[in-house]
């Protein structure tokens, strides 16, 4: 919802809750996501392969949960960086100084619509 002047307080606050998000609960689901999945890779045993073969098993399944969440973590970031560069964007668009007081912008107009 970024208006035309820039990124409101709402536009703010949200991606301030993206990011808390991120932190508090996505980053840990992935962590857990990520060690259940090599924890069942590295206990993986099917009796009917050879021990070769399950340790070629095993490391499949290793590298493929490993993909998964570092395709997961690519989001997560893509997600975060968008919204801290909103919150950024709101920042400096709320801190930026102004020209003169608000008497002396309104003197100025005055007098420029004098002229």
């Amino acid at each position: 919802m970024t208006s035309l002047t820039g990124p409101s307080i709402i536009d703010a606050q949200l991606s301030l809750a993206t990011v808390r998000r991120a932190r508090e609960a996505d980053l840990a689901g992935l962590r857990r996501r990520l060690d259940d999945g090599l924890s069942q890779a590295r206990t993986f045993r099917d009796p009917d392969l050879t021990d070769e073969a399950n340790a070629r098993r095993r490391a499949e399944l290793e590298r493929a949960t490993r993909e998964r969440a570092g395709a997961e973590l690519d989001g997560i970031e893509r997600t975060t960086k968008a919204a801290a560069e909103q919150i950024r964007a709101y920042a400096d668009r709320t801190s930026t100084p102004t020209a003169g007081t608000a008497t002396e912008q309104l003197l100025a107009e005055t007098r420029r619509g004098r002229a």
